[in-house]
């Protein structure tokens, strides 16, 4: 009987993952996200078609390819082109601290993005990328999404790209971490009615 009951426990756990995760974003997509947190640069991503992630400490750069999926043919992305420039906040004049890069513009197979952080301390104009269309928050933030076409037309995948700059709010803790205490608290109190009706 108390095997039943974990069962539950696990299967309730489960489906409200389910739930959380799955139904507001209707179809998983890859990501990748460039992190540029104190003075380094590094990457995380969940697509298996990233070819080469590069990060150069010195010029504060990160390069990472990325290969269309089999079979497919063509991409759109929402990412303005050729830069997405990201401003500083509470500038007077808008100042970009970060960049990011598609190369070439126009891609089929593959796509070469580039993210550049220039630092707090030497910021540039906006104006050397045309405008600055995000200014960062702190948090991560979603810079666009490449999506890419079958032959057919139809969507085979769709690639997120996201980003985070520094800045020097004080954040609160990840809702992540938040809505894993409120699973635990759940499975744990689930647990302890399994066991009173048990006994």
């Amino acid at each position: 009987m108390p095997t039943v009951a974990r069962f539950r426990v696990v299967s309730a756990a489960g489906i409200l993952l389910m739930v959380v995760f799955i139904a507001p974003n209707g179809a998983l997509a890859d990501s990748i996200t460039f992190l540029d947190v104190g003075d380094a640069l590094s990457v995380e991503t969940t697509s298996t078609r990233v070819f080469g992630i590069d990060c150069f400490p010195g010029v504060e750069e990160c390069r990472v390819g990325l290969s269309a999926p089999p079979g497919s043919i063509g991409s759109f992305t929402n990412i303005p082109l050729p830069v997405l420039g990201i401003a500083e906040p509470n500038t007077s004049a808008q100042m970009g601290s970060d960049y990011l890069v598609l190369s070439p513009p126009n891609f089929t197979t593959s796509v070469l993005l580039i993210f550049d952080s220039f630092g707090d301390s030497t910021p540039m104009p906006c104006s050397v990328s045309g405008s600055c269309e995000i200014t960062e928050t702190g948090g991560i933030q979603l810079a666009g999404s490449i999506t890419w076409f079958g032959q057919s037309g139809t969507i085979t995948a769709t690639d997120e790209i996201f980003f985070r700059s520094d800045d020097t709010e004080v954040r609160e803790p990840s809702s992540m971490i938040a809505m894993f205490v409120v699973l635990a608290a759940f499975g744990v109190r689930l647990h302890k009615k399994a066991s009173i009706l048990i006994s």
